[in-house]
Protein backbone atom coordinates (compact mmCIF):
# COMPACT_ATOMS: atom_id res chain seq x y z
CA UNK A 1 0.00 0.00 0.00
CA UNK A 2 1.70 3.67 -1.00
CA UNK A 3 2.45 5.69 1.61
CA UNK A 4 0.98 8.80 0.06
CA UNK A 5 -0.53 11.69 1.81
CA UNK A 6 -3.60 13.26 1.19
CA UNK A 7 -3.18 16.94 1.90
CA UNK A 8 -4.08 19.86 -0.14
CA UNK A 9 -1.16 20.96 -2.29
CA UNK A 10 -0.57 24.73 -3.47
CA UNK A 11 0.27 25.47 -6.79
CA UNK A 12 3.35 27.35 -5.97
CA UNK A 13 4.50 24.39 -3.55
CA UNK A 14 3.99 21.34 -5.44
CA UNK A 15 5.44 19.24 -7.79
CA UNK A 16 4.45 16.53 -10.24
CA UNK A 17 5.35 13.15 -10.72
CA UNK A 18 4.43 10.59 -13.04
CA UNK A 19 0.66 12.29 -12.48
CA UNK A 20 0.80 12.98 -8.93
CA UNK A 21 1.23 15.91 -7.39
CA UNK A 22 3.59 16.36 -4.00
CA UNK A 23 4.61 19.14 -1.47
CA UNK A 24 8.30 19.19 -2.35
CA UNK A 25 9.42 18.44 1.59
CA UNK A 26 7.00 15.05 0.99
CA UNK A 27 8.87 13.82 -2.27
CA UNK A 28 10.69 10.93 -0.54
CA UNK A 29 13.15 7.98 -1.49
CA UNK A 30 10.89 4.89 -0.32
CA UNK A 31 14.19 3.41 0.71
CA UNK A 32 15.82 5.93 2.02
CA UNK A 33 13.80 9.16 2.77
CA UNK A 34 16.16 11.29 0.97
CA UNK A 35 14.39 14.09 -0.47
CA UNK A 36 13.79 13.60 -4.51
CA UNK A 37 14.18 15.87 -7.61
CA UNK A 38 12.08 15.71 -10.18
CA UNK A 39 14.48 15.22 -12.85
CA UNK A 40 16.28 12.47 -11.06
CA UNK A 41 13.95 9.25 -9.00
CA UNK A 42 12.84 6.04 -10.10
CA UNK A 43 9.51 5.10 -10.02
CA UNK A 44 7.88 1.47 -9.80
CA UNK A 45 4.42 1.69 -10.83
CA UNK A 46 2.88 -2.06 -9.32
CA UNK A 47 3.39 -0.41 -6.03
CA UNK A 48 3.71 3.10 -6.61
CA UNK A 49 6.51 4.19 -4.86
CA UNK A 50 9.40 6.53 -6.00
CA UNK A 51 13.01 6.38 -4.94
CA UNK A 52 16.33 7.36 -5.44
CA UNK A 53 18.15 5.63 -8.57
CA UNK A 54 20.73 4.30 -6.28
CA UNK A 55 18.33 2.89 -3.75
CA UNK A 56 17.10 0.52 -6.55
CA UNK A 57 16.20 -2.75 -5.11
CA UNK A 58 17.74 -1.87 -1.96
CA UNK A 59 13.73 -2.80 0.56
CA UNK A 60 11.71 -3.13 -2.79
CA UNK A 61 11.77 -5.21 -5.98
CA UNK A 62 11.56 -3.66 -9.32
CA UNK A 63 9.77 -5.62 -11.87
Amino acid sequence: IPKLKYQRVYVMERLSAEGLFFHRSCFRCDSCSSLLRPASYSYNQNSVTFYLPASRGRSHSVS
